[in-house]
């Protein structure tokens, strides 16, 4: 599958639930009774449990009470599933963080509690701390291929919203434009 192609160009949103609400189709979390939603839990609770190393298709495939071929026919290997795990996981994150923030808050309450609201999602969500751990530890290269494939929904797309509300902030002279330094 060739996510990238479809999802290069950012949508143009300027919420983050505006963001979220545009996430494509093939993104969106499948059935958890398809045999698809079956390998993807399966997958990702092993991958988390185990590391991608430790993990075998044939691992998942007995998790999710699948034919092994099933696993190469819908992610073709599995390191293809790793990153589909990557990628879904951060969307499900995001959407997650996007939930503590409210449609009327002010920018600027926006942009300075964004360090405590994904703290606050990581937190409830220990897999996805395991996940991180594991894919840190392997020097992120299957996580930045994974963040690559969203395009325009991961996180360029969110740095451009999240780049809209900073500049409101500094308009409402609520937050300072600073050098990026």
């Amino acid at each position: 599958m060739s996510d990238e192609s479809k999802l290069s160009a950012p949508p143009k949103v300027l919420t983050i639930q505006a963001f979220f609400n545009s996430v494509p189709l093939e993104w969106q979390p499948p059935d958890p009774e398809s045999p698809r939603g079956r390998i993807l839990n399966a997958a990702r609770i092993l991958f988390a449990e185990h590391g991608l190393a430790a993990t075998s298709t044939r691992m998942v495939a007995e998790a999710a009470a699948v034919n092994l071929a099933m696993i190469h026919y819908y992610f073709g290997s599995k390191e293809q599933l790793y990153e589909q795990i990557l990628a879904r996981e951060f969307i499900t994150m995001m959407r997650s963080m996007s939930k503590l923030i409210e449609p009327t808050m002010p920018p600027d309450q926006i942009i300075l509690g964004l360090p405590l609201r994904v703290m606050a999602v990581l937190q409830k969500n220990p897999l996805w701390i395991t996940l991180l751990r594991h894919e840190v530890a392997n020097g992120c290269t299957h996580l930045t291929h994974a963040l690559k494939s969203l395009g325009g929904f991961g996180p360029l797309g969110l740095r451009q919203v999240f780049e809209h509300t900073y500049k409101a902030a500094i308009t409402q002279g609520t937050l300072h434009d600073l050098p990026a330094k």
